[in-house]
């Protein structure tokens, strides 16, 4: 790659003379490859692989290396900061309810895992809300952005199921309120980190909850 970039004037030690055809040719370049990581095409194939439930998808699974896929690797650096290998990590994320409809923080939601069904690693696990106009975090009062098995505090049900609620305002009740994960006024997603995924992670044979919406 990088004898790649000095070819086009990119490094520290490449002539940063670029011909008017070079230039031209880039600009092409960027066009073209904002159009492949925008197609339809490649938004299934970022996202394949196997679906945990309705609103829950799989990336496709990354090795120890992107080798010569530079698209993937281009797809990976414009979704995210970085992503380790499938076995070390699992990157689920969610952007629909249970019926299919987009989350929006006009609306509560709650994702229940059943007793002795919560996400199968042998290291930990959290979910994440962002922005889904520009992928930030979301500011909110209690200065939660994650919320996971590391998470102090948190109230089970009497089943031993956990129930946690994700809205933009701070729910009434104490148990929703420790179990809250604050979401912003309009459209967001979901990501769920599983570090040390186990097989049933990643194979499909356990299936993550889907967020339901709660009466408005």
């Amino acid at each position: 790659l990088f004898a790649q970039f000095r070819a086009l004037g990119i490094g520290a030690d490449a002539d940063a003379v670029v011909s008017p055809h070079a230039s031209a040719a880039l600009a092409h370049a960027c066009t073209r490859a904002q159009q492949l990581l925008d197609s339809p095409e490649q938004q299934v194939f970022g996202m394949a692989g196997t679906g945990t439930s309705e609103g829950w998808r799989h990336p496709i699974r990354l090795g120890q290396s992107f080798g010569d896929d530079l698209l993937l690797r281009a797809f990976i650096s414009r979704q995210s900061i970085g992503a380790l290998e499938t076995r070390e990590a699992a990157y689920p994320r969610c952007e629909t309810d249970a019926a299919g409809e987009l989350l929006s923080g006009a609306h509560r939601y709650t994702i229940r895992f059943a007793p002795g069904q919560l996400p199968p690693v042998d290291a930990f696990w959290s979910i994440t809300l962002y922005r889904a106009s520009d992928y930030f975090l979301v500011p909110n009062p209690i200065e939660r952005y994650s919320i996971g098995d590391r998470t102090a505090g948190l109230v089970f049900d009497a089943d031993g199921g956990l129930s946690i609620t994700i809205a933009h305002h701070a729910p009434l009740d104490a148990a929703q309120r420790a179990n809250w994960l604050p979401a912003p006024e309009d459209r967001f997603f979901l990501c769920l980190r599983a570090y040390l995924p186990r097989p049933e992670m990643l194979d499909g044979r356990y299936r993550l909850p889907d967020p339901q919406r709660r009466p408005d």
